[in-house]
């Protein structure tokens, strides 16, 4: 490996891309070059294996030229306040006209005053106030003539809000009501001596008795109120036809003014009109020019004196001409390329902002709409990640369906919890985006699992593999990925060596060793870390050798073993017990993989079996305390098929078996256990002891086939190091089958042990294979003792059993009653091997 090019410096011909992703590339030139409806593009695959790099690599290859062909802008809806228009402009276009256009509305009170300023008009429209004020006085003169000329005169009066103009007798020049004339005293009496006096000149005879005087005198009081009323009638027709005249002037001047400001503003507007004649600006700014000669009051008045306001209760103002552009003008002709690493609600959608009023209130406009992530990349790309994205509320929700309409909606999220009283609700923006999710192949089918609209919105895959073979190209993209990130950060440069440990890391890292891990960030980390043990030892150290790769390892290891230490600890002072000397019967050593975050590690177990006569039914005790996951359960039932294939062709399973983890206060799931599982159940069955300095993993199907594992280095080292800490016989060593015999990647004191003698590792591809490293004893004659036993079993009187399948039954009456049923597909992704 320390001869390849690559790790000389020397040039290496190999892809830019991410190495051995051949399938993921072309998955992404497909789905990013595709643009008809639901190419979205779904990136699978675990983290750090160069998803990201790879995107935004190719991204900068395809996103050419940006699709985006409009501009848009929300501008104030003269019709309806709480729904903001879209107006849509050609590329480029919407800064310039919202440049123009708050040129212009700056410019509206000047012109205003200036145009109700001239002399022409000032002429006009005094000539119309003086012509309708006079004709009213007119009116007004007649009537009180009228009025006058009765003995009446004109009082104001409350009627609720309203003030009114109403008639009543006059005494002294002061208004007397009807009902005091009614009444003895000296209106009364003063009424009294002027009714009498009209009556002589009308040469009437006045009534001589004080009876017959008073009746007189009510009826002239009666007379009096009905031509108060008639008076009264009258007067109000007056005052309507006064107040009319006034509207009418009012009118007239409105219309003069009207008139000489749109003489004024009409060029302006016009000027606009010719510089951008696009369909949505011209019916904009002939909306703007009615408004603005509407309410030309808010001109001509302060903010304060503004009694007309919008619907969220805010003074209109010059605001409302404004132009809000939501996208930003494209530096050049390059899509757009957005990668959102924080996809909040509104991050990403946009947001409506509201404003504190004085008042402690909260007011929204068409100004306060801002643009999120999906806007600013109209006509390119989006970068979200999956898991960011389901963690947000209502982000998701909201992701489906504007993919689903291409139409992007601004809102606030509060509508999402707590809708506020009054909410814009601006017109939907056509958007034309194509969105890159990047996730776990867990993410991803769990979406195509729940998600029903998920395959019509990402119809492309692109699958990153998190191992690749050593190709020569692989190598050398391996090598040129870590020194350009080396490089980037100004790092100290690798030597062959140390490249050569960091391949073998990565064959480590993939599980394979014919394989080579993808997840660079870590392989990366490891090199920064080794430069700070390299410069540690040596402050003038140029370059990074293996020692300093190795240092990196075992010190990363260290911070993450304490409670494999404590395990350790707990093993050598017998507080959990396994043995790793002597014999025992129906007990062996099963080797786990555990983690802690990223560091794995390997644990010893201690599996007892125990058998007795009965109706062939097996008992799991970790399925029966619900310890145990369904992976290891179907291992335990494989013991039983195992059985009934080898032992069971001519009599029945007469026994009952039952299988512990011992000391085991966790959950327990995977199948590398059952190898060790059965030879535990054959040794119960034999009488024939196990050797305890030999540990044990691997995985069997009914046949006893030894099958393949995960973690088989981590297993491997873990039953090593327990073996060394209580002293290296010599005796002691580790079964694993045959075909992760290619998977080895183990420690070098482990190999050092294994050459010397002090440590063994056996492969073997049968069950048959490790009874004579187990038992010290053929397969034969272990299979023999099993045999007769089961034989004695079924003929001391048990039940007879059918061997086809009653302890599966026996076990299943074990489980609960009504278990819920299991999806068509489990949507969750494999799980490494715990048991």
């Amino acid at each position: 490996m320390q001869d390849h090019p690559a790790l000389k410096g020397e040039s290496a011909d190999s892809r830019s891309d991410t190495m051995g992703q051949e399938r993921a590339l072309e998955a992404l030139e497909l789905g990013l070059a595709l643009h008809g409806p639901g190419f979205n593009v779904f990136v699978s695959g675990m983290s750090g294996t160069g998803r990201t790099f790879t995107v935004r690599q190719m991204l900068d290859r395809v996103a050419a030229k940006s699709r985006r062909k409009l501009d848009r802008a929300f501008v104030h809806n003269f019709r309806e306040a709480s729904r903001p228009r879209l107006l849509s402009l050609p590329l480029g276009r919407a800064r310039p006209f919202q440049a123009a256009m708050r040129e212009v509305v700056e410019s509206i009170p000047a012109e205003v005053e200036r145009a109700l300023s001239t002399a022409k008009f000032k002429d006009e429209r005094d000539a119309v106030i003086e012509r309708h004020q006079s004709e009213a006085t007119a009116l007004l003169r007649s009537i009180e003539e009228k009025v006058a000329a009765a003995g009446l005169t004109t009082v104001q009066v409350q009627q609720g809000p309203r003030i009114l103009q109403t008639l009543a007798y006059a005494h002294d020049g002061k208004p007397v009501p009807f009902d005091v004339l009614r009444r003895e005293g000296e209106a009364r009496s003063k009424f009294a001596l002027e009714a009498g006096r009209q009556a002589r000149e009308r040469g009437e005879l006045l009534p001589t008795e004080s009876e017959a005087r008073r009746k007189w005198l009510d009826a002239q009081v009666d007379a009096l109120e009905e031509r108060t009323d008639k008076l009264r009638r009258e007067l109000d027709e007056t005052l309507a036809k006064a107040n009319e005249l006034q509207k009418r002037a009012r009118k007239e001047v409105r219309e003069l003014e009207m008139g000489a400001v749109g003489r004024v503003l009409s060029a302006s507007i016009e000027s606009l009109k010719s510089e951008f004649a696009y369909p949505d600006v011209l019916d904009h700014l002939d909306r703007v020019l009615e408004h603005i000669l509407d309410n030309l009051w808010m001109f001509t008045k302060s903010p304060d004196e503004v009694a007309f306001r919008d619907a969220s209760g805010q003074p209109l103002g010059l605001w409302i001409y404004d132009v809000n552009v939501l996208q930003e003008d494209p530096v050049d002709d390059r899509a757009p390329v957005v990668v959102e690493r924080h996809p909040t609600f509104t991050n990403l959608f946009g947001a409506i902002e509201r404003k504190l009023l004085p008042n402690g209130g909260f007011a929204v406009d068409f100004t306060r709409i801002r643009a999120g992530s999906f806007l600013r990349a109209d006509g390119g790309y989006l970068v979200l990640y999956a898991k960011d994205v389901l963690l947000e509320a209502g982000v998701w929700r909201n992701l489906v369906r504007t993919l689903r309409s291409g139409q992007h909606e601004v809102h606030p999220p509060e509508v999402l919890f707590m809708p506020l009283a009054f909410a814009l609700k601006p017109d939907p923006v056509p958007i034309d985006v194509k969105v890159v999710l990047i996730g776990d192949e867990s993410l991803y089918r769990l979406l195509l699992y729940y998600e029903n609209d998920f395959p019509k919105i990402f119809k492309v895959k692109a699958e990153f593999d998190s191992s690749v073979e050593p190709s020569e190209s692989n190598v050398a993209q391996f090598v040129q990925t870590v020194r350009g990130a080396l490089e980037k950060e100004n790092l100290l440069p690798l030597s062959a060596s140390a490249y050569a440990v960091l391949l073998e890391q990565a064959a480590r890292q993939s599980g394979e060793r014919r394989r080579l891990s993808t997840q660079f960030g870590d392989v990366v980390d490891i090199a920064r870390e080794a430069g700070f043990w390299a410069r540690r030892k040596d402050p003038q150290s140029e370059c990074v050798d293996a020692s300093a790769v190795k240092k990196a390892l075992s010190a990363g290891r260290a911070r993450h073993a304490l409670g494999h230490e404590r395990l350790l600890r707990a093993m050598r002072d017998d507080l959990i017990l396994v043995s790793t000397e002597g014999i025992r019967v129906g007990q062996i050593n099963s080797l786990a993989v555990f983690g802690l975050g990223r560091y794995l590690f390997g644990r010893p177990s201690r599996i007892t079996a125990s058998v007795g006569v009965g109706g062939g039914r097996f008992v799991n005790i970790e399925r029966e305390v619900r310890l145990s996951g369904p992976s290891h359960d179907k291992g335990v039932m494989i013991l039983a098929g195992y059985l009934r294939q080898t032992y069971a062709k001519e009599h029945p399973l007469a026994l009952t078996a039952s299988l512990a983890f011992e000391q085991s206060y966790g959950g327990i799931d995977g199948d590398s256990a059952s190898l060790a599982e059965l030879y535990a159940l054959l040794s119960a069955l034999s009488d024939l002891p196990i050797r305890q300095a030999v540990g044990i993993t691997g995985s069997v199907n009914q046949r006893g086939d030894a099958q393949a594992i995960g973690g088989v280095n981590e297993k491997i080292e873990g039953f090593f190091t327990l073996c060394h800490e209580r002293g290296l016989s010599g005796d002691q060593g580790c079964i694993i089958p045959g075909v992760n015999a290619g998977d080895l990647m183990l420690a070098d004191d482990v190999v050092e042990a294994v050459k010397k003698g002090q440590f063994h590792v056996w492969a073997i591809n049968s069950v048959d294979d490790g009874v004579p490293i187990l038992f010290g004893t053929s397969a034969s004659a272990l299979h023999d003792k099993v045999e007769a036993r089961l034989r004695a079993f079924a003929g001391d009187g048990a039940p007879l059993a059918s061997s086809s399948g009653d302890e599966e039954r026996a076990d299943a009456s074990e489980s609960p009653a009504e278990a819920p049923p299991e999806p068509p597909q489990d949507p969750r992704p494999p799980t490494p091997e715990s048991s």
